[in-house]
């Protein structure tokens, strides 16, 4: 097989050398790409499904898939001194649970439950894990008056 120029719709064609045969290969990836580009850019807008394309049905048929992508968030290995939990309920009973850094505000870690309470209980046991692991960072303080060369201590 050989390359034999493009469609119209822009797929490469190949064709064989010993039989002249014809044909097209399609590309999942690209496709699974251009899906995934519609989802987020209808996910990100104000728009309806309707005005995303084919229609409100052909969307979520082609874009079911997406959402079963879990965004992966690289496990922390920094110590932080503040870390602070919130639940977001959304659409249908599902709430999004966020870990967040107090004083950057980056994200941690979240988890979807169908109720905060169930959802932060599984969590919360893996944060008293993370309070126990850091508690000597998170219980260490220095006073001013500890520290001559603060300004503050000579009040």
């Amino acid at each position: 097989m050989r390359e034999n120029g493009r469609t119209a719709a822009g797929s490469q064609r190949w064709k064989c050398a010993a039989c002249s045969l014809g044909a097209t290969a399609p590309r999942p990836d690209e496709r699974r790409d251009a899906e995934l580009r519609a989802f987020l850019d209808w996910l990100r807008s104000g728009k309806r499904q309707g005005d995303m394309g084919a229609g409100p049905r052909m969307f979520r048929k082609c874009t079911s898939w997406c959402w079963n992508i879990r965004p992966v968030i690289p496990p922390c290995a920094v110590r932080h001194h503040t870390v602070m939990a919130d639940g977001t309920y959304m659409n249908h009973g599902w709430c999004l649970i966020v870990a967040i850094d107090g004083e950057s505000g980056e994200v941690l870690d979240a988890q979807w439950c169908p109720h905060e309470s169930k959802g932060a209980v599984r969590w919360g046991e893996a944060l008293n894990v993370w309070h126990i692991r850091w508690s000597d960072f998170i219980n260490e303080r220095t006073l001013a008056k500890n520290d001559p060369a603060n300004p503050k201590a000579s009040r």
